[in-house]
């Protein structure tokens, strides 16, 4: 039989059953999660242009209606690969400044060999172009969270410095510099703006 799960008082519904909403939670990051991998087998073998939503579909055996509650398009599966990844390093216990950040990016960049055909794509929301955006976004709310207050030449300053972040941190996937994960990540933190040093 059918429990019900809501408390109704005078036909109302006052609260759904917590239970049932952690179970909701649970099968939500599962299709998630599949989606998300089935994306990252397909580009290890496939360019992104040949890539479509049906396929990533096909692959996580999902349907198209289910992708986009998750995602908005194909291009936000790619770019949410970076985006997993800045966010753990920079909630992480472990990271005690930025420097320990960027080895982590590299050492982590090892790991995904299988992006590089994503950065054959370079339009419209290409992997590169939102490295440098959340990139930079990322830096800018940590500053406000401790209400550190910045000027139009320090963001000039970030920009120009997520830019060729960005463009540094494609080559390093590509195997263009023969930089271990630390030495990149201390060269990177010489470059890094001093007044965004202190919003960690």
């Amino acid at each position: 039989y059918f429990i019900m799960c809501y408390l109704k008082k005078s036909g109302t519904i006052l609260k759904i059953c917590p239970k049932i909403d952690k179970i909701k939670k649970v099968i939500q990051m599962k299709t998630y999660n599949k989606i998300f991998n089935a994306f990252n087998k397909l580009i290890q073998t496939k360019s992104f242009d040949d890539i479509t939503v049906l396929e990533i579909c096909q692959k996580a055996n999902v349907s198209t209606s289910s992708f986009y509650r998750h995602y908005k398009d194909k291009y936000d599966v790619m770019n949410d690969n970076y985006k997993r990844i800045l966010d753990q390093y920079i909630n992480s216990k472990q990271n005690h400044n930025y420097e320990d950040v960027f080895i982590n990016l590299f050492t982590m960049s090892k790991e995904l060999h299988y992006l590089k055909n994503a950065f054959d794509y370079t339009g419209i929301n290409s992997l590169g172009d939102f490295i440098y955006q959340y990139s930079y976004n990322t830096v800018i709310e940590m500053c406000k969270t401790k209400n550190i207050h910045f000027e139009d030449k320090d963001l000039l300053l970030l920009d120009v410095f997520c830019g060729g972040a960005s463009i540094m941190y494609q080559h390093y996937i590509l195997g263009k510099y023969d930089l271990s994960p630390k030495q990149a990540g201390h060269l990177l933190y010489q470059m890094f703006p001093e007044n965004f040093k202190i919003s960690w």
